[in-house]
């Protein structure tokens, strides 16, 4: 039995060209940002993440990929919101927000969900924020580093105020659609304490 995390290499080819596609989204959607002067806007969290999904699937790292899907499901809301809130809609957003998205989830079901991946989806996502503050220039706000959303303007004392209510509510979300995917029958990867195989009480090799 093994005990690196790594996942038995059933369908290897597959879920690496998921991981390229993942990669290319990525990279679409980045270049993008560089087209038009906004090289700092690599660092929002979806766009990380979705270069994670495909670095995890690359590597079938079922803890990589799993935590980076689940930045993303939550950010699909939070993109909602932005748009509905009168952010601005770019043409290459659908492939992060969507179509990398789509393929992280794909991978979960492929390489496995680990539990507990929720934790670091929320710890990724703080070190992205202390990051950007430390990073990039104020105007642009990213990961929300320097003020509060549009959509939550005069609803916090504070712009910390805000920070803690996000971080709050981000690291129940992630907590939450961890839970209903494995309810939803997601399994854990091969071997992780829980999982069908983890359970199976054979020898150590």
């Amino acid at each position: 039995m093994r005990h690196d995390g790594a996942v038995p290499a059933r369908g290897s080819g597959a879920t690496r060209a998921l991981g390229c596609v993942a990669l290319a989204c990525a990279a679409v959607h980045g270049g993008y940002h560089l087209a038009h002067g906004r090289a700092c806007e690599l660092l929002w969290g979806c766009e990380v993440a979705a270069i994670s999904v495909g670095a995890g699937l690359l590597l079938r790292a079922p803890l990589v990929n799993a935590a980076a899907t689940l930045v993303l499901l939550a950010g699909l809301v939070l993109w909602g919101i932005d748009l509905a809130s009168g952010g601005e809609f770019l043409p290459t957003s659908p492939l992060v927000h969507v179509g990398a998205l789509s393929i992280g989830v794909a991978g979960c079901a492929r390489l496995g969900l680990p539990r507990g991946a929720w934790r670091y989806s929320l710890a990724g996502l703080f070190l992205l924020h202390v990051t950007a503050r430390l990073l990039t220039p104020a105007d642009m706000n990213v990961n929300l580093a320097f003020a509060v959303h549009p959509s939550a303007a005069g609803m916090f004392p504070s712009h910390t105020a805000y920070i803690a209510m996000l971080t709050v509510i981000l690291g129940g979300s992630y907590f939450a659609l961890e839970r209903a995917l494995l309810r939803a029958g997601f399994r854990q990867p091969p071997g992780a304490p829980g999982s069908a195989e983890g359970r199976v009480g054979c020898p150590s090799t």
